[in-house]
């Protein structure tokens, strides 16, 4: 069935629509607008926050999340495998989305997770394809002879095609002792990681990560991709416009082709017809959501709630997959300075006035920079190992998803590229990271912040790199307004709490290597205070993670880029199964979930996909071919 609205001769029309100005749709909107011909139409649900001082200044990020005016306020159902807590998913709603609110690291995947995704049958996205595209997105500062030395960033190469991205990328500026004190460890334990940490070619090992910050701002899509072109005549963009469905029309017996989308503006209802096709770039929660409100998705879901069914997909929503984190923390010596130090106003003060008057010191700074990559094998004897991976293989299976009972085709696959990643001692199957401020993840969410312990610490946190959970986001209604439901089914796969606990048993080993040991206080305190002792078991990590887990917020993989029969939604051209003109281009469309954060991830996709639309566009004669 299609949908035979008519437009009105005065239905404002445009070549191509992008549905929200995201990290991705800012990408889109820039690249896809440089042809002038092409009449470009941005929605943004949000409103442009560039100027606002909260999202320029890196250290107020912390402000910008749960803030009714910058974020989605998403969160999940209970969650039955984590004690029934519910968890908080800060999702960016301005311009820039959720670039313009995160903790700005930019953590690169793995060559090995790239060529997987290709390897579920999508061509041209690959480790050699992609890799340049991670390069086009930035350009990035060389950092100091000292900073190079002292914080082991030998291999950084600033190469040529570095140089010209449009966000701005810097290491940190200065050496400081706990960021020397965690690649220092590392390299004495025989893990030192001599490869470019822009690449994905890179092992184990600890190492210094980038953040998306210049001269002590933000970069994000917003500022970088889409503030430069909107003095562009063919582009136009509309703020706090609410998309409520896509519009189709039948072409054949097999695809529908999409011709417009119908918003909502207040209590306005506006139509805006595109000439040549509609992209999706509204994220992991809402690009299923829109497709399930346009008739997209699961008929039996799409039916209960009256909605016509265009395209019968039950995977639409499936497949949700983020990373869970969990640590302890411990006391550092008396002297050594952390973001416990904000306890104290003076100290508050001192930060504001510094940042006021040369945009240095800590509001200067982007979030964590301290970081690892891990291996089962990396603290682990080969016994230990081959233990663990005989667990894996006794697990793996079916292809069913434990959680849900929903068969997802892609299954096997999926879990044989992450037992592959299990079995390979060069391979994470955690990516790690210090934290120099306490957690106590224990406690109510409102009261965190005044129930801080004495004293400063530094927080060990690991976040299963490719987990074996899956979860699901679904319409509950047909009102556009009203949030989706979302269920990570956050743990509810036996092997996440091997892997998981394996990993936070490791941190005990960890805090015995020096210089790492030296800086911990003798005797001193650990948080959470629910689990005070160390980890000595997979049972005692599971416990802890039941209560104290956190996330690091990057929901994927609702529209997987697959065949549908193995339960995709999108094609390897980003078209969604079934229709001839619909895409969707944001971190919906991974088949697996990368190592580590997802935003360099979604800034290459969108790399990509510009690409692909103007080749395609200049196949079928719509555009001139560039020269």
């Amino acid at each position: 069935m299609a949908d035979t609205r008519k437009f009105s001769d005065d239905t404002p029309a445009f070549d191509i629509i992008i549905v929200g100005a995201g990290t991705a749709g800012c990408v889109l909107a820039n690249r896809l607008s440089q042809d002038p011909d092409l009449q470009i139409l941005v929605i943004e649900a949000g409103r442009n926050c560039n100027d606002d001082p909260r999202v320029k200044t890196p250290g107020r990020s912390g402000e910008c999340q749960g803030n009714s005016g910058l974020d989605w306020q998403f969160v999940t159902e209970p969650q039955k495998h984590l004690n029934g807590r519910v968890i908080s998913h800060p999702r960016g709603r301005l311009i820039g989305g959720s670039s313009a609110i995160n903790s700005h690291a930019l953590v690169f995947p793995s060559r090995a997770w790239l060529d997987a995704w290709a390897d579920f049958g999508n061509d041209g996205w690959n480790a050699d394809v992609m890799i340049p595209y991670y390069n086009k997105f930035y350009s990035i500062a060389k950092p100091s002879g000292e900073v190079i030395e002292n914080l082991h960033l030998d291999a950084f190469n600033q190469t040529e095609e570095r140089l010209h991205g449009p966000i701005k990328v810097s290491f940190p500026t200065t050496t400081n002792q706990l960021n020397k004190v965690w690649v220092d460890t590392f390299d004495k334990a025989g893990h030192r990681i001599y490869d470019d940490v822009l690449t994905g070619s890179i092992g184990v090992g600890g190492v210094i990560i980038p953040g998306a910050v210049v001269n002590g701002e933000r970069s994000h899509a917003g500022v970088a991709y889409l503030s430069p072109i909107l003095s562009r005549t063919n582009v136009t963009v509309f703020e706090n416009t609410v998309v409520k469905r896509v519009i189709f029309d039948q072409i054949s017996s097999l695809d529908v082709n999409a011709t417009g989308v119908e918003c909502r503006v207040g209590s306005l209802e506006k139509i805006f017809r595109a000439r040549i096709e509609v992209i999706l770039c509204a994220g992991a929660f809402q690009s299923p959501q829109i497709l399930e409100l346009s008739g997209i998705g699961e008929s039996k879901l799409l039916g209960s709630l009256g909605i016509p069914v265009i395209v019968d997909n039950p995977f639409v929503g499936e497949n949700l997959q983020d990373h869970l984190n969990c640590g302890p923390s411990f006391e550092v010596n008396d002297g050594i300075p952390t973001a416990d130090d904000l306890r104290n106003p003076a100290v508050v003060q001192q930060m504001k006035d510094q940042y006021q008057y040369d945009k240095t010191g800590g509001l200067a700074r982007g979030g964590v920079h301290t970081f690892g990559y891990s291996s089962l094998r990396m603290f682990s004897s080969e016994a230990e190992m081959d233990e663990l991976v005989r667990i894996i293989d006794q697990y793996i299976d079916s292809g069913s998803n434990q959680a849900t009972g929903k068969f997802l085709p892609s299954q096997s696959l999926q879990n044989a590229f992450i037992r592959k990643m299990a079995a390979d001692p060069g391979e994470a199957t955690a990516t790690i990271y210090m934290s120099a401020m306490q957690r106590n993840l224990d406690q109510p969410e409102d009261k965190r912040k005044a129930i801080l312990q004495p004293g400063n610490y530094i927080s060990l946190i690991a976040m299963l790199a490719h987990p074996f959970s899956r979860g699901s986001v679904h319409i509950r209604s047909t009102d556009p307004t009203l949030k989706p439901v979302v269920d990570f089914q956050y743990f509810s796969h036996e092997l996440d709490a091997q892997v998981f606990g394996h990993h936070l048993m490791d941190f005990e080993k960890l805090v015995e290597l020096e210089p790492l040991a030296s800086c911990l206080k003798p005797g001193g305190r650990r948080l959470p205070k629910t689990f005070p002792g160390k980890i000595e078991s997979v049972e005692q990590a599971s416990e802890m993670i039941k209560i104290c887990s956190g996330t690091n917020y990057h929901p994927a993989c609702t529209c997987p880029m697959m065949s549908r029969e193995l339960g995709g939604v999108v094609n390897d051209r980003l078209i969604v199964h079934g229709t001839k003109n619909l895409r969707v281009c944001d971190a919906s469309i991974f088949p697996v979930i990368p190592r580590g954060n997802i935003l360099s991830s979604v800034y290459a996709s969108a790399e990509r996909a510009a690409d692909l639309i103007r080749d395609d566009l200049e196949s079928a004669g719509l555009v001139v071919k560039a020269q």
